[in-house]
C-alpha cells in the first residue's frame, strides 16, 4: 500500500488498550453435554461438529473466566431467502427455528443442572460427613496413576505452589503445584489460568486435601523441565472437587526431595528433570537486577555450595528467592548456612556446568528437614599423613571420617559433652596406624603446589602385620590387590589399618578433631583420580 502511495506509514494496532481476540476453544466436558443432549433432542444426525475457522469470536473472552461452549443452530429455508451467512447483508432470519434454540438451551440447562445436584451433592455429603477420612482402600496412589483420564481420587499434602510463566508475555500460565501421597511419591498438578480465581484461594502448602474429578495426562518423552519424575500430569478442572482433609496425619510426609549428587550434575543436562540440590553457602554475591533473555529485568545472584565432600557447584538465583536468601545469610552469619534448592535447570558452559532457579524453585534452610540436619552437623577429620616418599595434609569428610572413626558427629558430640578427654582419646587411636585411601588431587594442588589432599575413599582392610618386610609388600600392593583381598569391615580395622597414597602406604602420624575453623580451600574445577604416578582424569 505504501508503495503505491508512495509514503510511509506506521501502524499502531493499540494491543494494550484493545487487546487481540482469544482463542476460542470449547471446554471438553461441555461440548460433550451438548452433543450427547443434541442427539437425544434433535437426533444424531442432526448434530454434527463443525470445521474449525479462523474468525475472531469474543466469546473466548468468557471462556477466559468460566468454562464454555459455543454451538450454533443451523437455519435453510430457500423459500424464504434463508440460505445467507450472518455476515451477509442478504441474511435474513427463518424464526421458524426459534423455538428448537428455546428447546435447546433449556434441555441443555436442565439436565445439566440436575446431574450436577445429583452428583456434587452426593459428593458434597459423602466428604462433610463424619467418614470424611475415607478407607485408604478408595484412594489411588500416586505411583498407580497410569491412564488419561482415569477415574481417580487421591489424598495428598501440596508440598509446592508456584505460577508457571509465560515469558514471552510475562504473564501467569497456570498454577502449579507439586502433590505428595503418604506413600512419598509425588505427581506434578497444573490449574489452567481460567479456573486460577477458583482454586487458588483453597489451595494452601502443606496441607492435606481429598481431590477428584480431575484429568490425568501422559506426558510426551521430549516435554522437558518436569519438575517430578512422574509419566502422568494431572489437570484440574472447573468442576475438579478439592476439600481439605481435616484428620492430622504424623505419618504423612511433607516433602519429598530427589538430590543430585554434585559430581553427577552432568548426566541432567538435558533438562528432562529439573534439579534438587542440597548444599552448605561458601560463597555468595550481593543480588543485583538483571536483565534476562526476555527483557524482563530480576533480582538475580550467584552462590557456590558445597557438599559433604567438598565439591562445588554454582548456582544462580533468580527473583525473589535471592533476596530470602540473602537474608538467611546474613541473620545466620556466625554459622554455615544449608540450603536446598528444588527445581533447578543446569547449563553447561565450555565443560563447566552450573545452575539456576526457575520459576517452579523453591528454597529451603529449616533445619528441622532431616536432610538439611544431617549437612549442618557433620565434622571433619585434618591430619598428616606419610608414605615411605613424603609427608602431606589430608582431610576427611564426615562419610570418610565415619568409617575410619566408626563414629558418626552426634556420637562424637555426645562424647564431647560427657568430657573432652573422650572424643581426643578416640581420635588418638588413630596416630600411628594404616589405612588404604584414595584421594582426590585438584588443577589447585599441581598448578600452586599444595600438598594439601582431600581423601575421597576408605579401603576396607584387616589388621595388618607391620613387620618391615610386610609393610614393604604393601607398598608394593595396589588399592585394588588389598579391597580384594579384604572386604570385611570390623571394628578393629577403624584402628588397624592400611592407606593408599599415590600407590603406596601412609601412615597416619597425627591428628586433629578441629572442625572447619572458616577457612575454606579454593574449590576443585576438575577432579583427577590417583591411583600410581600416572594421573587418570
Amino acid at each position: 500500500m505504501h508503495r503505491t502511495a508512495r509514503c510511509k506509514a506506521d501502524i499502531d494496532f493499540l494491543e494494550e488498550e484493545y487487546p487481540a481476540y482469544p482463542t476460542t476453544i470449547n471446554d471438553e466436558i461441555l461440548h460433550e453435554h451438548v452433543e450427547r443432549v443434541g442427539k437425544l433432542l434433535l437426533g444424531p444426525k442432526n448434530v454434527t461438529t463443525a470445521n474449525k475457522v479462523m474468525a475472531g469470536e469474543d466469546f473466548g473472552f468468557y471462556q477466559g473466566v468460566i468454562p464454555g461452549v459455543m454451538f450454533g443452530i443451523g437455519i435453510r429455508n430457500e423459500d424464504l431467502g434463508s440460505v445467507h451467512s450472518p455476515h451477509s447483508p442478504h441474511f435474513f432470519l427463518d424464526e421458524d427455528v426459534l423455538p428448537l434454540g428455546v428447546a435447546l438451551h433449556t434441555a441443555l440447562a436442565e439436565i445439566y443442572l440436575n446431574n450436577q445436584w445429583e452428583s456434587v451433592d452426593k459428593k458434597d455429603l459423602r466428604i462433610e460427613s463424619q467418614d470424611l477420612n475415607m478407607a485408604e482402600k478408595e484412594y489411588t496412589r500416586i505411583k498407580e496413576i497410569k491412564e488419561s483420564n482415569g477415574n481417580y481420587k487421591i489424598k495428598v499434602r501440596v508440598s509446592r505452589i508456584w505460577e508457571a510463566i509465560d515469558y514471552t508475555t510475562n504473564t501467569v500460565k497456570s498454577l502449579d503445584t507439586l502433590l505428595l501421597d503418604e506413600h512419598g511419591d509425588q505427581i506434578h498438578a497444573k490449574i489452567p489460568s481460567f479456573i486460577i480465581g477458583k482454586y487458588k484461594p483453597q489451595l494452601k502448602e502443606m496441607q492435606i486435601y481429598h481431590i477428584e474429578d480431575f484429568s490425568t495426562l501422559k506426558i510426551f518423552d521430549n516435554v522437558t523441565y518436569r519438575p517430578v519424575n512422574h509419566p502422568y500430569i494431572i489437570k484440574f478442572k472447573w468442576n475438579t472437587i478439592v476439600k481439605p482433609n481435616r484428620e492430622f496425619d504424623t505419618q504423612f510426609p511433607k516433602q519429598q526431595f530427589d538430590f543430585v549428587d554434585f559430581t553427577k550434575v552432568s548426566s541432567r543436562k538435558d533438562n528432562k528433570h529439573l534439579t534438587d540440590i542440597i548444599g552448605i553457602v561458601s560463597t555468595w554475591s550481593q543480588p543485583v537486577e538483571q536483565k534476562k533473555k526476555n527483557n524482563t529485568v530480576s533480582t538475580m545472584m550467584e552462590l557456590y555450595l558445597k557438599d559433604e565432600r567438598n565439591n562445588s557447584i554454582q548456582v544462580t538465583i533468580w527473583g525473589e528467592n535471592a533476596k530470602i536468601i540473602k537474608d538467611w545469610i546474613l541473620k545466620n552469619s556466625s554459622g554455615k548456612t544449608v540450603l536446598i534448592i528444588t527445581s533447578a535447570s543446569i547449563s553447561e558452559f565450555y565443560g563447566s556446568y552450573s545452575l539456576s532457579t526457575t520459576s517452579a524453585t523453591k528454597v529451603y534452610q529449616n533445619s528441622d528437614i532431616q536432610e538439611i540436619a544431617n549437612l549442618k552437623n557433620r565434622y571433619i577429620l585434618k591430619m598428616e599423613i606419610e608414605d615411605n616418599t613424603a609427608t602431606a595434609m589430608a582431610t576427611l569428610f564426615e562419610q570418610e571420617a565415619s568409617s575410619l572413626l566408626q563414629k558418626s558427629a552426634k556420637e562424637l558430640l555426645t562424647m564431647e559433652e560427657n568430657g573432652t578427654e573422650i572424643a581426643e582419646k578416640e581420635f588418638g587411636r588413630l596416630i600411628g596406624h594404616t589405612t588404604i585411601f584414595q584421594i582426590r588431587v585438584t588443577r589447585f594442588n599441581k598448578e600452586q603446589n599444595n600438598n594439601s589432599l582431600t581423601i575421597s575413599k576408605i579401603f576396607p582392610v584387616n589388621k595388618i602385620d607391620n613387620t618391615e618386610q610386610n609393610q614393604k609388600d604393601n607398598y608394593d600392593a595396589t588399592p585394588s590387590d588389598n579391597a580384594s583381598r579384604n572386604t570385611k569391615i570390623t571394628h578393629q580395622i577403624t584402628h588397624h589399618s592400611k592407606a593408599h597414597l599415590d600407590g603406596t602406604v601412609a601412615t597416619i602420624i597425627e591428628d586433629s578433631n578441629n572442625t572447619n575453623d572458616g577457612e575454606d580451600e579454593q574449590p576443585p574445577t576438575k577432579r583427577i583420580c590417583r591411583t600410581n604416578e600416572d594421573n587418570q582424569e
